[in-house]
């Protein structure tokens, strides 16, 4: 087995970097070190605990935790950790991807604090080209502290979703910026000696990526969940950005504009360089139906649709007078992967639903995101690229802070 130093990390460094986007990146990341003759190595730690019941009657809870930890030859490299053991590997996987991925790595021994006790053991560390690598410190036996919810971003709905609905905006804010959120619960008794005359009380923390951000108290499970869900917006809200859905959605596409704009392109006439159209013609052929006696047979070429339903071969959707087609909606979703633009393409309400439903499919199609928002006759579609909440705050702010769908507003607004 190759002995794993700086000289070696770097040579695989090289190799990550260089490595395609790919589905499968874990894959990739083992079959590079099997390049070069090196075998990662993961522990696993069981930091499962138990949490005893208050009144003695339900039986005690058990919250699993794993931490999978991983080593190349005796070099620590990352560590992460989940309730599920084969989760907590695919983070230590992705964790040591970043890790390696970085231009200037160096292993270095190092004092760190593991369970308590003070350890040395070697480490591969990132630094910068810029600077000088920091000279040993006996006393650094902590890592830096890292802000986990330095991105995070709340989405703001509209109709007072804040106010109204605290814990469905912290919910959906959590998963827009890919964070994990957790409500844990506690029953307290403010009568301790006697149980059976104790008054209870539920105490609610919220927590985003381990960190607590709000805690709320009340008699009632759901209101303590509200109040911990308010607590912790109120005090989010004073360092984050919010992103709020507009409430009137202008520019628009009409219908009208889509019949005009896209419509006459999907029923042009073939051109003359089309080689079908040219095979015919040198057979005869000179417009009109096919046939070999009154061209009574079909005008158009046989159109190729790619069915989405349980339908048949050869079923055919009766025409409604201007309904949209599959064929005008990939058509209008074709322009706008083939464009530069970063805004997001707004339909009107006078869409209908089968309108929105090609639409939609058609978006999945080309892998972009499709949203329709509002109710009854207000609902409108809305579909955009996908791109990270982070360069969506950074869109919003070199347009002035507003897009057709979002306005952007700062912290303490």
């Amino acid at each position: 087995m190759t002995l794993c130093n700086t000289s070696v990390l770097e040579q695989v460094s090289i190799k990550m970097r260089a490595l395609p986007t790919n589905s499968n990146p874990l894959g990739l990341f083992h079959n590079t070190f099997a390049r070069f003759k090196l075998q990662p190595q993961y522990t696993y730690v069981d930091k499962s605990e138990v949490i005893p019941s208050l009144d003695g009657k339900k039986k005690n809870q058990t919250k699993h935790q794993w931490q999978a930890i991983l080593h190349v030859s005796d070099v620590f490299i990352t560590s992460a950790t989940s309730s599920c053991k084969s989760e907590a590997r695919r983070l230590c996987g992705l964790n040591a991807i970043d890790v390696l991925k970085s231009d200037n790595l160096i292993v270095r021994e190092v004092a760190r604090n593991v369970d308590g006790r003070k350890v040395m053991r070697k480490e591969v560390i990132a630094v910068s080209k810029q600077k000088k690598v920091p000279a040993y410190n006996a006393n650094a036996c902590k890592p830096e502290s890292v802000n986990p919810i330095s991105r995070f971003v709340i989405l703001d709905t509209g109709h007072n979703a804040i106010a109204g609905n605290p814990v469905g905006t912290l919910v959906s804010s959590c998963q827009m910026c890919k964070l994990e959120f957790s409500f844990d619960f506690k029953d307290v008794f403010e009568n301790v000696t006697d149980k059976t005359k104790a008054l209870s009380k539920t105490v609610c923390k919220v927590s985003i990526e381990g960190q607590v951000v709000g805690v709320g108290v009340d008699p009632i499970k759901k209101n303590s969940k509200r109040l911990a869900a308010e607590k912790a917006l109120n005090r989010l809200r004073k360092t984050y950005p919010i992103v709020k859905v507009n409430a009137e959605i202008k520019e628009a596409m009409s219908k009208q504009e889509i019949m005009g704009k896209y419509k006459n392109k999907t029923e042009e006439e073939l051109p003359e360089s089309n080689i079908g159209n040219r095979l015919l013609k040198k057979m005869g052929w000179s417009g009109g139906g096919l046939g070999k006696e009154g061209n009574e047979g079909i005008e158009k070429p046989v159109s190729v649709e790619q069915n989405f339903r349980t339908t048949g071969l050869g079923f055919t959707q009766p025409v409604i007078n201007g309904a949209l087609d599959r064929t005008t909606a990939e058509t209008i979703i074709q322009n706008y992967v083939a464009s530069s633009t970063t805004e997001e393409m707004v339909f009107s309400p006078e869409l209908s639903q089968n309108d929105r439903k090609l639409l939609h499919q058609a978006a999945s199609k080309f892998k972009l995101k499709s949203l329709s928002r509002g109710s009854g006759k207000n609902r409108f579609l809305v579909i955009s690229r996908k791109v990270d909440v982070t360069e969506l705050v950074a869109n919003l702010t070199e347009n002035g802070g507003k897009s057709k769908v979002y306005s952007l507003i700062q912290p303490g607004e």
